[in-house]
């Protein structure tokens, strides 16, 4: 199964939905979207897993409204991707990132212009 920033494809699949609406959604809507649009089919209780789930991993919250429920993201897909990336570099390159971007250029050329690029996105991130 494909993972995305740690999510499975279809956590995935959902937080999609959430990054795409500009208000929180209820239930109704996100049952409507995985047996409709998406055609899963699913019970009213398989989807409530994966959105707590989803709640569990920090990227979804719920907000009660009267006696219902509606979903919104807590984190874009942009926040998302960076706190996978630090993640990442932590743990597989001990928190540097010279370490990770040697790994990744060890075995490619880069451009002039590529090089150059990277540049200016270190130097824009440098320290003072």
């Amino acid at each position: 199964m494909e993972s995305h920033y740690g999510l499975s494809e279809i956590e995935y699949e959902f937080m999609e939905l959430f990054w795409n609406s500009s208000q929180p959604l209820p239930f109704s809507a996100i049952v409507e979207y995985c047996n409709t649009q998406k055609g899963h089919n699913w019970a009213q209780t398989t989807i409530h897993t994966y959105l707590t789930r989803l709640i569990q991993k920090g990227v979804l919250i719920s907000i009660q409204n009267g006696r219902k429920l509606s979903y919104q993201a807590s984190v874009t897909e942009g926040e998302l991707s960076g706190i996978w990336a630090a993640k990442f570099v932590e743990t597989s390159f001990g928190g540097s990132v010279k370490k990770f971007l040697l790994s990744l250029t060890q075995k490619t050329r880069l451009s002039k212009e590529e090089v150059q690029e990277l540049q200016q996105i270190l130097e824009e991130q440098a320290e003072d």
